[in-house]
């Protein structure tokens, strides 16, 4: 069972380490020097320290706020995934993929509609994507979840009638609604596979291309190949 420790006893700064930032807590000896432990708190942020300070604040005030503090940090959060509950699905992978290619700024998951930017450059990069989804899905499908012991866990049941429970009071407009309709997740998967075929038809393509440009090059269509693997022609 992993060590607890007062929040008052905790000494919290901005650790820089090559390319990302995130918040560590340090916990001194009496002397006030001597360092006798150290955790880094989940966030990480390689541009901005305003976000990982934004970040820190909504702990604080969870951990020391008073009814109105914890009301604010409820009424902050725009978006929660239940990854204590569940792996990511296919189709969150995919929204959290188009979140991070069309929108900017470490708000695109608080604000998408203010954040939107699309440039004609992510065409190009559109096999790419392809791939990042393919190898995003397969990473959460076969990761490791991280779980509490039962010990941490059973002090840490939420009240049922916690009026700041998100699990049970969603933010408005949550990428993951329990309550959406059966059609529109059917919906959003078949618009998944039409969009990955699309982009494997536009990586193939570019393949090509590329393959016609050489000299002397006399290479196999890709985009045959992989019509012939999507009409299902390997079947007849």
């Amino acid at each position: 069972m992993g060590q607890t420790h007062p929040l008052r006893d905790l000494t919290f700064f901005i650790a820089y380490i090559n390319e990302d930032k995130d918040i560590r807590a340090v916990i001194f000896d009496k002397d006030g020097k001597t360092i006798t432990g150290m955790f880094a708190l989940a966030f990480q942020d390689e541009v901005f320290d305003k976000s990982l300070i934004s970040y820190f604040e909504v702990i604080r005030r969870y951990m020391e706020g008073d009814d109105q503090q914890l009301k604010e940090v409820k009424e902050a959060i725009r978006y929660i995934y239940p990854i204590h509950e569940k792996r990511e699905t296919p189709l969150m992978s995919f929204k959290r993929l188009i979140l991070n290619v069309v929108h900017y700024s470490h708000e695109n998951m608080e604000y998408p509609k203010r954040t939107f930017r699309f440039y004609l450059v992510i065409l190009i990069t559109l096999p790419l994507l392809a791939l990042r989804y393919v190898g995003r899905v397969i990473s959460m499908l076969t990761s490791y979840r991280h779980r509490l012991s039962k010990a941490i866990e059973a002090e840490c049941q939420i009240d049922p009638n916690d009026p700041y429970d998100l699990n049970k009071h969603l933010p408005e407009g949550n990428l993951e609604q329990s309550n959406q309709p059966i059609w529109k997740t059917v919906v959003y998967s078949v618009g998944i596979i039409i969009a990955t075929i699309i982009m494997l038809f536009i990586g193939a393509f570019i393949i090509d291309m590329i393959g016609a440009a050489r000299p002397h090059g006399n290479y196999p269509s890709i985009v045959d190949k992989l019509w012939y693997v999507v009409s299902l022609g390997w079947l007849f």
